[in-house]
């Protein structure tokens, strides 16, 4: 029996996790984040870097652009430092700081200290950044085996905290919810 269990926790830890049970790019309204999403190649270019970089574009998008390039198991590809690599770290903002947090974790979402680090350095002042500050906050609360503490996180800081009537943030806490419920005590 508790050969049984250790199999199916590590499993779980393997195969599922906060960060990559929480997909949202499909509700994106940008074409091309749903193209990117559809396709296999979850490698960063030129033209994704350029997307991530815009101004003009809406931070919703590049969030979900991130999600839609996720994780990909045993994936070689090292996202996030290309993408520090094309801006100016030194002047980040916080907003690219969280969208190179969120890149960092999907590269290696068995590890988040470093994302986590710099999550913690920057200051939410957005619906989204918060949804990807606390998303990341509960990947290492999983990782620390501090399951108890997950659904406190998420009902605190956004079930309580975010109040949104935009139906893409909206529809992102509810994919949330649908897994993060199952670390409800």
């Amino acid at each position: 029996m508790t050969k049984l269990l250790v199999f199916f926790y590590l499993t779980i830890l393997i195969f599922d996790s906060p960060i990559t049970s929480v997909n949202f790019w499909e509700d994106s309204q940008n074409n091309y984040v749903c193209e990117i999403g559809s396709s296999d190649d979850r490698k960063i270019n030129q033209q994704l870097i350029s997307f991530l970089s815009n101004p003009i574009i809406p931070e919703i998008d590049k969030i979900s652009m991130v999600n839609a390039l996720s994780w990909k198991f045993k994936s070689n590809y090292n996202n996030a430092e290309q993408y520090k690599k094309n801006i100016q770290w030194q002047k980040a903002s916080d907003s690219q700081k969280i969208v190179y947090s969120y890149l960092l974790v999907n590269d290696n979402y068995l590890n988040v200290d470093k994302a986590y680090e710099i999550i913690n350095s920057t200051q939410s002042s957005t619906e989204i950044q918060k949804i990807i500050k606390t998303l990341i906050s509960i990947q290492h609360l999983f990782l620390n085996h501090e399951f108890e503490k997950i659904w406190p996180l998420f009902e605190k800081e956004i079930l309580l905290g975010v109040d949104s009537k935009e139906p893409q943030i909206k529809s992102i806490i509810n994919k949330m919810k649908e897994y993060l419920v199952l670390y409800k005590a």
